[in-house]
């Protein structure tokens, strides 16, 4: 360590300022290797990636396989987190006979169940402020410390949290907004979108985020269509909520949700597509239905 603070103004390939700094951290190791009692026996000069790249590598397999958004949100999660997810995924149909239809392999199952763990972190604030600050969670707010996680799905959770909160950007956010869209594709922007019209929806039949597993107020299921639309052709999606059938329901659900249903099926106008009306996008229908799902 002395040979090394003494030489430290030859150190190849280091910076002036790092170099300036070698005295000190041999002078540390020193004190150390006399502090702790068997002294230590292998030392990693590392910093910034490298260090978290090193400590990465000292977990197990079960834990690196972890996805990072995933595991973050869960501290912020909802009781219900896990019906919730379902229930998101339910909202998305399977691929179509052929594969001519199917939702982007790019918007993870991780990325679904981040959404849900996060759906209701912003529901205190009004739906202005929620919109403009979920947004920015995964770049400079609550998820902005989080590692291993790439641009592209960072975009895509903010534009799906954006999307549940329905609220107006001011001009300098819908700026931030088309900057988060350019670096996905239309097809994944709309999905977010939809997914955020979903959380919305989910928001205002689950206002606490509990689910009643035993007696679930809705089940979601979902299917490609090609009958949507005046004309009975247009292309798309239906979404079908099932509500319990009651002789009488004093809490109106149905009645509710056929209330609230537009604010999906809205996604779906051509003038809302990813690029107007000539840009990516499609019909959405939204059925309520009464039936035993108990």
């Amino acid at each position: 360590m002395e040979e090394v603070a003494r030489t430290a103004h030859s150190v190849f390939r280091v910076s002036d300022r790092r170099r300036k700094q070698v005295p000190a951290v041999a002078f540390l190791i020193n004190v150390l290797s006399h502090a702790i009692p068997h002294g230590i026996r292998l030392a990693h000069f590392c910093q910034g990636g490298v260090r978290e790249g090193l400590l990465f590598k000292e977990l197990g397999p079960s834990i690196r396989a972890q996805d990072p958004l995933e595991v973050t949100t869960q501290r912020v999660a909802p009781e219900s987190a896990e019906l919730l997810y379902r229930l998101l995924l339910l909202s998305i149909p399977q691929p179509s006979k052929g594969g001519t239809r199917q939702f982007p392999e790019s918007i993870s199952k991780h990325i679904v169940r981040a959404f849900a763990n996060t759906m209701y972190v912003h529901t205190i604030m009004d739906k202005e402020l929620a919109s403009t600050t979920a947004m920015y969670s995964t770049s400079t707010g609550l998820l902005a410390f989080t590692r291993g996680v790439s641009h592209q799905d960072r975009a895509r959770l903010a534009l799906m949290l954006e999307s549940r909160y329905m609220g107006e950007l001011p001009p300098r956010e819908s700026q931030f907004k088309k900057a988060l869209q350019s670096i996905i594709t239309p097809e994944e922007v709309w999905w977010a979108a939809y997914l955020g019209r979903v959380g919305y929806l989910l928001g205002r039949l689950y206002p606490a985020g509990k689910v009643d597993e035993r007696k679930p107020r809705v089940i979601f299921s979902s299917q490609w269509a090609w009958n949507l639309g005046h004309k009975m052709h247009g292309e798309g999606l239906e979404l079908t909520i099932s509500v319990q059938k009651m002789k009488d329901d004093p809490a109106k659900l149905k009645e509710a949700l056929s209330d609230h249903v537009n604010i999906v099926e809205k996604i779906g106008k051509k003038k809302n597509w990813v690029g107007g009306p000539d840009g990516w996008g499609m019909k959405v229908k939204v059925k309520v239905v009464e039936e035993d799902i108990l």
